[in-house]
């Protein structure tokens, strides 16, 4: 298994793409944005024209928006209640996808131990961080874990959606039994991006995921549409 991981570590890290200095710029805002430097403890206000950093995290409040202007997209939105890694806007592949997702199977198969931590730069921070610093942890997880699913979803609706798709297996992973309010949503946006890169395996493998982990939610019906669709092609 070790073999594995290290494998996979190596790949990832030599498909990496180096990022430059400054890549993302606040272009605008409205309401409650604010900024979180590295790892640092504490957030501030966002400001027009505020330049953002890989290592840096982005987050909006109710009713609030933030526009950011990237490389690979003029104009990408941030909703209400979001957050969001900028290094997860980080440019990835459809290769680099397939290994994260192959190192979170492993992980998963690695019952009772830690899961694995990839080294940086391999893939979008935003996707795969496993520790936090002490101003994130003291607040409410179920409030953190739901931002972050906004931002996950903003990743999908940008057109980031191999970005969204890692994005969401990790929030998936990370939440193991316990259930919440967006699993099922994160689930079928997860679906719905492996059936936008063409990914018709696991995009069904995802849609039946769906079904069999949320019986009761109001998914599952379009999920059920969805896996009869690409049956058919």
């Amino acid at each position: 298994m070790k073999t594995i991981v290290a494998v996979l570590i190596g790949l990832l890290t030599a498909s990496g793409s180096a990022w430059g200095a400054q890549e993302v710029v606040v272009a605008d805002l409205t309401g409650t944005v604010q900024v979180r430097r590295g790892v640092e403890e504490t957030w501030t206000d966002a400001k027009r024209g505020m330049p953002l950093y890989r290592v840096d995290t982005i987050e909006t409040g109710k009713g609030s928006e933030v526009i950011l202007k990237t490389e690979g997209a003029e104009r990408f939105v941030l909703p209400e209640e979001a957050m969001l890694e900028i290094s997860a806007l980080e440019p990835m592949t459809k290769e680099r996808l397939f290994l994260f997702l192959m190192s979170q199977k492993v992980a998963r198969m690695d019952a009772g131990k830690e899961p694995i931590r990839l080294r940086n730069g391999s893939v979008p921070r935003g996707a795969m961080r496993s520790e936090e610093p002490k101003s994130t942890k003291t607040r409410d997880p179920k409030e953190r874990d739901l931002k972050r699913f906004h931002g996950a979803k903003a990743l999908f609706d940008n057109g980031f959606v191999p970005n969204a798709a890692a994005a969401f297996r990790k929030l998936l992973d990370g939440a193991g039994s316990k259930r919440t309010s967006w699993q099922d949503r994160a689930q079928w946006t997860m679906a719905e991006s492996f059936r936008t890169l063409e990914w018709f395996g696991k995009a069904r493998e995802s849609y039946a995921e769906l079904i069999a982990a949320y019986p009761q939610s109001a998914l599952c019906e379009a999920a059920r549409k969805r896996i009869a669709e690409l049956e058919k092609d």
